[in-house]
């Protein structure tokens, strides 16, 4: 505390003037200040009565003394002048300021006498001027401003109109309203001899609660789009084509993480065909024509065919349709459990199911799950929005859009990151309970896909037809307004790698399938391998015959040895290129499949080695679209308001006060949008730079863990590592900040001290702005607070230099000091405290000093009727003779303090 401000006063009606300034300091227009009665000063210890805030509680000025260093004490002693009423006496007044200046050290004591009066009443002041203390009479007038006439106040006790235009001209003359610095007689040198002066104050307050919030939504609030940022004196120009800017910068980023969209993938093998070669034919000739003589076809094939068999084929197919028959039907049905359109989070957790099942088909130890780090994606997604909002160049490879010569930026926030609170809700309540899925958000395409596949499911149904095609209609119409995106740009290529890597998994499902059943495509031909058997076994038995009548006959000698052996030659010859040609006539077609059965079943293993690629995919896609979504939110909520949420403040609230005299005005900025919207155009060049958007989200980040609650401690040290968390999970912090972002805002202190850097230009360099904007002023006295002009509204309170030779009221002077004009201005003191928009304007108006005799209540002084004692004896007040007695007068203390409402309740 380096000034206090200390009231003497005598008991009774001045208690009006305390009143009055309590009530004052409620509304925030008066400073803290001491009371002190001549009956709260003991002998060792002075009481006091300290008010703040509108509130008023005990003290001691001993403990004042010790509660830290103060530059400068204003003790003013109210003398009353009044019928009935004794002042407190020079003794108390001297010996308070000398317990003032030892206990207070080097304090600089202003020594105050300010004599309350009314023209018309009789009573006198003995001691109206005392040397070493300044003077000064209380002019008994009130008025609306300098020169605008007075009203003479009449004589009256009455502690209410006695003490509220006392109360303004106090305030004024040290210092007293809030805002206002110093006082008209902190560095004023005293003057010696029966001279006093007179004064009055005047006092404006323009509050501009209303119009600096105005102003501050204009200039800091995105609402009418974001500014365009200056570098080098050159400032950005807005993108005519958003949605090219958008694909752009997307390309740019997917670019640099092409393998979150795809992972490896085994290739396939050249394959040649094999040909059946002369030796195996020939071993399959034999062995088919034992089985046919042993009438075992069904065996010799399935000899043949089950050289590969499909057993894994088979054990992989039942483990995921036996295993998981939802999510196979999720997968290869597209469709979930109650026969809906399947989304994005079913088709997530089917691939989970899965991979879980070919871990546990495989046999080996299930390690931990292990969830993909896309940190690095995300600070890239942050960097590549923000760019496109402020022209910023952050990371390499996401170059700003560049127009000519100037830097592009978008107009609108939700041209790259819509918010949240644009989500689609067209759905009605009874249908979205059959729907089933939350509101879509604009930049949840997959969400949007399942919402729209949903819709035209339920379409079909009568009970919700109607219902559901209206909601499909305005699907369309609002996915139109927000699909162009940023946001909605990098979502599809989430969303377009997830469906294709569905559909691959769909395919590599269906080889498998195929494969399993790779047998089942030979029993086409198991009838005819039936007809062929019988067919070679006729040809055996025939020429088997035909060599056994030529064997008889050749042992028999009806014909010769030669001739025998020709004929057996030939039957043999014959019967095995018959046989053979019937076989591999026969079997072409069992060849063909054989060939086919091979292929497929070839196939079958690497389907199952990229099947767990596939799956694994499709979880890490998941992943990055839900931490898409958790990202998408949080930087909406930063580019719709990246300077949070700030309430409107001012200097103090525009409160009306009741019962204010008339040199005390308050009034209020009248709003003028157009003037506002020009004035934020203008302060908008200066504020923004290129990359301006840099320190907001750097605030957010750091605000992060504060805002997620008592688990940021986890982060607390480096908030950045929520770029590493999933996007949905209870174990996950990125769920927590983002609904704390959108329930509060980010921190306001980034727009806070952006503000403040504005409220110094208007006060400096930027001032012309302000005195445009305050051109007009609505006055709480006028009726309806009707506008005045800004100069009508302080009336020359600010322009002291007009104001010299001005008149004081000169009723409580003698006819000569009238004529003389003594009760002319010599000296206006202005004082005016800025606080952005707002202003405070006290002006007090002060005489030349003028000799006591030429005041009509003064009276000289005669004998002295006490003495004056020290503060450690007993003491005779000079007010009335009363006398000290320490054995029964106990020590007044911080609670002993007198009754100040006459036994009513405050």
């Amino acid at each position: 505390m380096s000034t206090i401000t200390v009231l003497l006063a005598p008991a009774g009606p001045l208690a009006g003037i305390r009143d009055a300034l309590t009530d004052w300091s409620a509304a925030g227009m008066v400073d803290e200040f001491h009371w002190v009665e001549p009956q709260m000063i003991g002998r060792t210890s002075i009481s006091a009565l300290v008010v703040r805030g509108g509130t008023i509680e005990g003290t001691t000025l001993n403990a004042l003394a010790g509660a830290g260093r103060t530059e400068r004490i204003r003790l003013v002693s109210l003398v009353p002048a009044l019928t009935g009423v004794v002042p407190a006496g020079t003794a108390v007044e001297q010996e308070l300021a000398q317990f003032l200046e030892s206990s207070f050290g080097q304090a600089k004591v202003v020594r105050v006498r300010a004599v309350v009066a009314r023209a018309g009443d009789p009573a006198t002041v003995a001691d109206l001027a005392v040397d070493g203390w300044h003077n000064i009479l209380l002019s008994p007038e009130d008025s609306s401003g300098p020169g605008m006439g007075q009203t003479r106040l009449p004589p009256t006790t009455d502690p209410l109109e006695l003490g509220v235009p006392a109360a303004a001209g106090v305030a004024g003359l040290v210092g007293l309203w809030t805002g206002v610095d110093g006082s008209p007689l902190d560095d004023e040198n005293l003057t010696y001899g029966q001279l006093a002066r007179m004064s009055r104050s005047y006092y404006r307050r323009l509050g501009t609660a209303e119009l600096e919030g105005a102003l501050r939504r204009e200039v800091l609030s995105m609402e009418r789009g974001l500014p365009l940022p200056t570098q080098f004196g050159t400032a950005a120009t807005y993108v005519e084509d958003a949605p090219l800017a958008s694909q752009n910068m997307s390309e740019q980023l997917w670019a640099r993480h092409p393998g979150v969209l795809r992972g490896p993938r085994d290739a396939e093998p050249p394959r040649k065909t094999k040909q059946i070669g002369a030796w195996d034919a020939l071993k399959m000739l034999f062995g088919f024509v034992l089985a046919a003589l042993r009438n075992a076809p069904r065996a010799w094939l399935a000899a043949v065919v089950n050289r590969v068999r499909a057993d894994a084929a088979a054990a992989v197919h039942g483990l995921v349709f036996g295993g998981a028959p939802s999510a196979y039907a999720v997968v290869v049905k597209g469709v979930t459990a109650d026969g809906m359109p399947a989304s994005w989070l079913d088709y997530g957790g089917a691939a989970a199911s899965i991979d879980r099942i070919l871990d546990e088909q495989g046999g080996a130890r299930r390690d931990h799950e292990a969830h993909a780090d896309l940190s690095a994606l995300w600070q890239d997604y942050v960097a590549a929005s923000l760019t496109l909002a402020d022209g910023g160049e952050r990371v390499t490879g996401l170059t700003p859009v560049q127009i000519g010569a100037q830097r592009g930026v978008l107009r609108r926030p939700g041209g790259i990151v819509p918010g949240a609170d644009q989500a689609f809700d067209g759905v009605p309540p009874h249908l979205a309970a059959t729907v089933g899925l939350p509101a879509a958000e604009p930049f949840d395409v997959l969400g949007v896909y399942a919402l729209e596949q949903r819709l035209r499911f339920v379409a079909e149904q009568p009970a919700v037809g109607v219902a559901a095609a209206t909601a499909l209609q305005a699907l369309g119409t609002w996915k139109a307004e927000h699909g162009d995106s940023f946001a909605a740009r990098v979502g599809t290529r989430i969303g377009e790698s997830f469906f294709a890597v569905t559909l691959e998994i769909r395919t590599l499902l269906e080889d498998i399938r195929r494969a399993a059943s790779a047998d089942d495509i030979l029993t086409s031909v198991q009838a005819q391998q039936k007809r062929l058997a019988s067919t070679t076994r006729i040809l055996v038995i025939v020429f088997t015959a035909l060599l056994v009548v030529t064997g008889v006959l050749l042992a028999t000698g009806v014909i010769g040895v030669t001739i025998g052996l020709i004929l057996l030659g030939s039957i043999l010859l014959v019967g095995f290129a018959t046989t053979l040609i019937v076989f591999l006539r026969g079997q072409r077609e069992l060849f063909r499949l054989i060939n086919a059965r091979t292929e497929l079943l070839a196939r079958e293993e690497l389907a199952r080695r990229n099947l767990r690629h596939a799956v694994r995919d499709a979880r890490r896609l998941t992943d990055a679209y839900g931490q898409f979504l958790a990202w998408s939110r949080v930087v909406g909520t930063i580019l719709a308001a990246p300077f949070g949420r700030a309430e409107e403040s001012a200097l103090a609230p525009d409160v009306d006060v009741a019962d204010l005299p008339q040199s005390v005005r308050l009034g209020a900025g009248v709003v003028d949008p157009a003037a506002v919207g020009s004035a934020a155009i203008e302060l908008r060049r200066d504020i923004f730079a290129i990359g301006w958007l840099d320190q907001c989200w750097t605030a957010a980040l750091a605000g992060a863990p504060r805002q997620i609650g008592p688990r940021g401690v986890e982060i607390e040290a480096d908030a950045r590592a929520l770029y590493r968390q999933s996007g949905g999970g209870e174990d996950s912090l990125l769920p927590l900040w983002t609904a704390a972002l959108s329930a509060h805002g980010v921190d306001g202190s980034v727009g806070d001290a952006t503000w403040a850097r504005v409220l110094q230009d208007l006060d400096g360099p930027r001032s012309a702005i302000a005195d445009r904007l305050l051109a007009s002023v609505s006055d709480a006295r006028l009726a309806g607070g009707a506008p005045v002009p800004y100069a009508r509204f302080l009336a020359d309170t600010d322009s002291p230099s007009r104001l010299l030779g001005d008149r004081l009221d000169d009723g409580l002077l003698t006819d000569s000091a009238r004529a003389s004009g003594a009760s002319a201005v010599e000296r206006p003191d202005s004082r005016i405290g800025r606080r952005g928009l707002s202003r405070i304007v006290a002006l007090t108006e002060l005489t030349a000093s003028i000799p006591a005799y030429e005041f009509l209540v003064h009276r000289a002084a005669g004998p002295r009727a006490v003495s004056d004692v020290g503060l450690d004896g007993a003491r005779e007040w000079a007010s009335a003779p009363v006398v000290a007695a320490p054995a029964a007068i106990p020590e007044p203390t911080a609670a002993d303090v007198p009754d100040l409402f006459d036994g009513m309740p405050f």
